[in-house]
């Protein structure tokens, strides 16, 4: 759909740009009133593709320091953990809950992302 596709350029100019995809998408699956396994299997997705061709276009376009890869593989790992614990998490948390917590996740991006808009 028309929806789908601006929400996709969107997340994926903010993710080439900020490092942000998140914000887009999740409000995108909000609106869809999607359970919370489809809509974090449609999320984790999402974000997979999208910083993956973030990382190709920054590495062919831009290059990547070195450091940034020890970083990243340092990460890998503990992104992994996070997402276990996610996983493990989600079965205890109600739907109602569940879509609290994204639009609180949310509205703290916003707040940051202001903040450093006006600070940085």
């Amino acid at each position: 759909s028309a929806s789908a596709l601006a929400v996709g350029v969107t997340a994926g100019a903010m993710t080439s740009s900020i490092g942000a995809p998140g914000p887009p998408v999740a409000l995108y699956l909000t609106g869809l009133g999607l359970d919370k396994t489809t809509f974090r299997a449609l999320a984790l997705s999402a974000f997979m593709v999208m910083q993956t061709g973030s990382l190709f276009g920054q590495f062919v376009y831009v290059g990547i320091d070195p450091r940034v890869w020890g970083y990243a593989l340092v990460l890998i790992p503990v992104a992994g953990v996070g997402a276990s614990a996610g996983h493990s998490l989600c079965h205890h948390v109600s739907e109602r809950v569940f879509r609290r917590l994204i639009l609180l996740l949310l509205l703290a991006t916003g707040a940051y992302l202001l903040h450093q808009a006006l600070t940085g």
